[in-house]
């Protein structure tokens, strides 16, 4: 079942909008640790970027402290904060099992400070942590890299 469509169904039923935003980053929560876990057990001493996209694009203290956290345990190679989408993006590199880690912290850390309730911006967003990916860098591939 793929998560627009369980999204989908969360917004049929007559819920409070607290509730369905809970519910949301919740569902985001659950597909993250799903794609973490795959990634920390198949992607061994590997050279990945994994590009984290929070739902925050103004306030300086989330975004300082995002980014601290980002930067802990390795590297940062890029963040761009845009007011107008209401997003802002950090580009961490390193092997899979930490940086997956590493993800998981970032993500943790943005459930807690972003109320995506009172969020803004022009971009469509799923909820606090709006977007995860990973990238193989390098000659890093990622075929036969997922384990069943």
């Amino acid at each position: 079942m793929s998560s627009r469509h369980l999204i989908g169904k969360s917004e049929k039923q007559t819920t409070p909008v607290t509730t369905k935003i809970a519910n949301i980053n919740l569902l985001g929560y659950h597909l993250l640790s799903h794609l973490l876990v795959v990634t920390m057990s198949s992607a061994r001493k590997s050279s990945m970027l994994c590009i984290v996209y929070v739902s925050e694009g103004v306030n300086k203290n989330v975004l300082r402290h995002l980014t601290d956290t980002a930067i802990a345990g390795g590297k940062l190679a890029h963040s761009f904060p845009d007011a107008i989408y209401g997003r802002t993006s950090f580009f961490l590199t390193g092997d899979g099992p930490r940086l997956a880690d590493r993800a998981v912290v970032l993500c943790n850390e943005a459930f807690k400070l972003i109320d995506y309730r009172y969020t803004s911006g022009t971009h469509p967003a799923l909820g606090s942590v709006d977007h995860v990916c990973f990238q193989p860098l390098g000659k890093t591939t990622l075929v036969g890299r997922v384990e069943h």
